[in-house]
């Protein structure tokens, strides 16, 4: 059986690019039927920054329509999340939630952090992004040396390749835990209730490039400076990642949370594509704690673009600061 993700759903020189641009592409204004100057309607989908001697860019996947929050944030009321929503100046009926994948040069290496969606029809016309972003800056994807996964979800796995099925990251060694390697390439997982329908594009994506596949363990150095550090309940093998460098650090965190405001105010509530809710939201306070009481900076995957800042404790809850546009911190 074909199990692309297009048959599938149709079924069901960086430094010197972060350096230098500052107007991305959709950006150049143009003139009005006046003659005046016309404002561009698309943003930039990347933001450079840098930490201790780390170059760095978040890149844009595109945005998920995710329809109505309550459908898929469980465990607190239906007052609460809708509440959370309209009180963030959010539309309490719709959830949106962002894709930022993380790209770093570190020495030798160009290090990509997720893949996105690949651009497949299941998540609509916006995501989708992350090919034409990485082309913006200036970055041959065939230049990028590892693909380090979070996990092996669609929205972060799916970009190993094109819906043409081509590789977009040819020479990189791919990333990924051991758990989520078992439990993403086990057939027997095709009947699983919340991932089943997914995981026979899943496991191709992982078959394609399982020559070049290391499999992580917590703990783990996977490359200088990046330190694998198990969050599991999201997905069996969900993984965060400290990249160090000097006095620096960033926290990579996936998919710890998917809402900049509910997740904060409530770090009890369960997503519904959990596969162990009740141990990720173990894992999520104990993660916010650290984060919180350690001032780390983070990425987080689904926060608004571009998904760094900091967590402050709120009592039991927490705030989302998101950090500044100074490119460096």
């Amino acid at each position: 059986m074909d199990v692309s993700k297009r048959t599938f759903l149709k079924g069901g020189a960086m430094i010197g690019a972060l350096s230098a641009a500052v107007v991305g592409s959709g950006t150049t204004p143009g003139k009005t039927a006046s003659g005046a100057p016309e404002l561009p309607h698309a943003n930039p989908g990347w933001h450079g920054f840098g930490f201790g001697d780390i170059r760095a860019a978040v890149l844009s996947d595109g945005p998920l329509d995710q329809g109505d929050p309550v459908k898929t944030l469980l465990g607190r009321s239906e007052a609460e999340v809708r509440d959370t929503m309209r009180d963030s100046f959010l539309d309490p009926q719709n959830m949106t939630l962002d894709q930022n994948v993380l790209l770093i040069q570190a020495g030798s290496r160009l290090v990509l952090f997720d893949t996105g969606t690949g651009g497949a029809p299941l998540f609509g016309p916006k995501p989708g992004r992350l090919m034409e972003n990485i082309a913006n800056i200036g970055v041959d994807s065939a230049a990028i040396t590892d693909v380090v996964l979070t996990h092996a979800h669609p929205d972060h796995l799916w970009g190993l390749t094109g819906e043409d099925g081509a590789e977009h990251f040819p020479n990189a060694q791919v990333h990924l835990h051991e758990a989520d390697h078992k439990f993403f390439t086990d057939p027997a997982n095709d009947a699983h209730p919340l991932l089943g329908a997914f995981m026979p594009a899943c496991r191709k994506e992982l078959e394609t490039v399982a020559k070049r596949l290391n499999v992580v363990r917590d703990g783990q150095e996977i490359l200088p400076g990046v330190t694998a550090m198990l969050a599991p309940g999201h997905t069996p093998g969900h993984t965060a990642y400290r990249i160090d460098s000097g006095s620096k650090s960033l926290l990579v965190v996936g998919d710890l949370a998917h809402h900049h405001a509910v997740f904060t105010r409530y770090p009890d509530i369960r997503f519904g594509f959990d596969t162990d809710p009740a141990q990720m939201v173990e894992t999520r306070r104990s993660l916010f704690a650290m984060i919180a009481a350690e001032r780390m900076t983070i990425l987080a995957y689904h926060f608004p673009f571009p998904g760094l800042g900091n967590l402050a404790r709120d009592g039991d809850a927490y705030r989302w600061v998101p950090a500044g546009l100074d490119n460096a911190f």
